[in-house]
């Protein structure tokens, strides 16, 4: 029987925004200066995901 709780989460965000975002990504991550700010966001995104798993492993 499936569970009523989303298996996946979305985000919404207006094409708008979407567009500026990509553009600020695509200069950080041109610019050596700035390369580590990628792979920092990307470390916070793993953690982030990794810590909703374990919340949802611990409650059942």
């Amino acid at each position: 029987m499936p569970s009523s709780d989303p298996r996946y989460v979305n985000l919404r965000v207006p094409k708008a925004e979407y567009e500026k975002l990509k553009q600020v990504k695509d200069h950080l991550s041109s610019d050596p200066k700035y390369s580590w700010v990628e792979s920092l966001a990307l470390g916070a995104l793993i953690g982030l995901v990794a810590g909703m798993v374990i919340d949802d492993i611990s409650k059942k």
